[in-house]
């Protein structure tokens, strides 16, 4: 016989063999389950932050997946998650929290000009996840125009449509674009125009000239010989570049 009475009740047994018979009590008092609760039900946090999971109505607490009760922990991805509470009479009841992970939005930043000339303004785009964007705390467009003087350094966070953020910064290099440079080797005049350009220039001179050109870290992009005239130079990169023919050297500004 199995007993699970409710209230506290006394049973009487029986007992017979043969003619013979005998009988007894037994009082069964049930004990009181405790109502377990968790702090949380379901709710979103942004990766990489913490929570904090405890339960209430019991002595004490056990979680699934490694949790300990009421410590921080920082969860890698959604996950549901049961605990377990204990009475003062060892009964138990369980409780169940859902904790939903949302990625946090990224995006990359770029500009129309690698190289802006001092006093033009340059379009900066980000191509990404988030749906919204700040700059300095303030909300911006996108893209957004800037028109720095001296090579800047600009922090923009981006926020995702579950409210989570991300920020990262962007830089501008502003050149002072002096125009038109020339150079004299021996009886030759070096010419490059125009400058600043959008890969696409003339080089000129009145004699014949091994000429290379070299990038910002030192290396030999362009190597070729011209002769009196007008050479047209086309397809370089964004970038700085030296322009270099013997003792001459002439930077030019690549914005394209």
């Amino acid at each position: 016989m199995i007993a699970n009475p409710p209230v506290p009740t006394v049973y009487t047994v029986t007992a017979t063999k043969g003619i013979c018979s005998n009988t007894g009590t037994i009082s069964i008092t049930p004990l009181s389950a405790p109502n377990v609760m968790s702090n949380i039900g379901y709710t979103n946090i942004c990766a990489g932050n913490s929570i904090t999971l405890f339960g209430t109505g019991a002595l004490t607490y056990t979680w699934t997946n490694g949790v300990t009760n009421n410590v921080p922990f920082t969860p890698v991805a959604s996950n549901g998650y049961i605990v377990t509470g204990t009475g003062p009479n060892g009964c138990t009841d369980t409780a169940f929290a859902q904790v939903i992970v949302n990625p946090l939005p990224t995006f990359t930043a770029s500009s129309s000009a690698s190289v802006l000339c001092k006093g033009n303004a340059a379009s900066i785009s980000m191509v990404g996840s988030a749906t919204s964007y700040s700059m300095n705390y303030a909300p911006t467009s996108n893209p957004f125009v800037i028109s720095p003087t001296v090579t800047t350094t600009y922090t923009i966070s981006s926020m995702s449509g579950a409210g989570c953020t991300y920020s990262a910064t962007f830089t501008q290099s502003v050149s002072t674009c002096n125009g038109l440079t020339i150079h004299q080797q021996e009886d030759h005049a070096l010419q490059v125009f125009p400058n600043p350009n959008n890969g696409n220039f003339i080089l000129r001179c009145n004699g014949k000239l091994q000429v290379r050109v070299i990038n910002a870290i030192g290396q030999t992009v362009r190597s070729f010989e011209i002769n009196e005239g007008d050479h047209p130079i086309t397809d370089l990169p964004s970038g700085i570049y030296i322009v270099e023919a013997g003792s001459s050297r002439i930077k030019i500004i690549v914005n394209n």
